[in-house]
């Protein structure tokens, strides 16, 4: 026999027919909806739609803060900013007097170093035409006196 044939002799056996249970059983789930709607429905959704609306609030609140504090990151950075240029500022100030400090005392040294070597070169010049004046006059005696322990005689 055939499949199809055997699962309709199978669900003949199924009585459909309208009776007083039918009535009943309707009521029954008509009475079940309107419980479960009324206790267990319309709560579990007031629930969530609370739930949503705190999680919109809070979102809300979340951004703003944080548009807040991006606001006040940006001040900060913007302040740091600026204190870093006058920091670079007043280094390169600095180092300008420093080094215009530096070619000052650089110079000063130099000139008091070209003054003494002046100072030296002209005591060495008297030295020498002093030390020069009283060699020729020795020079005149020692050769006098060679000439004359060479020769014998005084000249």
């Amino acid at each position: 026999m055939d499949p199809i044939n055997t699962n309709v002799r199978i669900m003949a056996g199924v009585n459909l027919d309208f009776d007083p249970t039918f009535i009943i059983q309707l009521a029954f789930v008509l009475i079940l909806m309107f419980v479960l709607k009324r206790l267990v429905f319309e709560p579990y959704l007031k629930v969530l739609d609370t739930r949503e609306s705190r999680t919109a609030s809070t979102r809300a609140d979340a951004a703003e803060k944080k548009a807040a504090a991006e606001a006040r990151i940006a001040t900060h950075e913007q302040s740091l900013a600026d204190a870093r240029a006058r920091a670079l500022a007043a280094k390169t100030e600095l180092r300008a007097a420093g080094v215009n400090h530096k070619e000052q005392a650089i110079a000063t040294a130099r000139s008091d170093a070209n003054a003494t070597v002046e100072a030296a070169q002209d005591e060495i010049t008297k030295q020498i035409t002093a030390a020069r004046s009283e060699i020729s006059d020795e020079v005149d005696t020692l050769a006098r006196s060679i000439v004359a322990k060479v020769i014998g005689r005084q000249v």
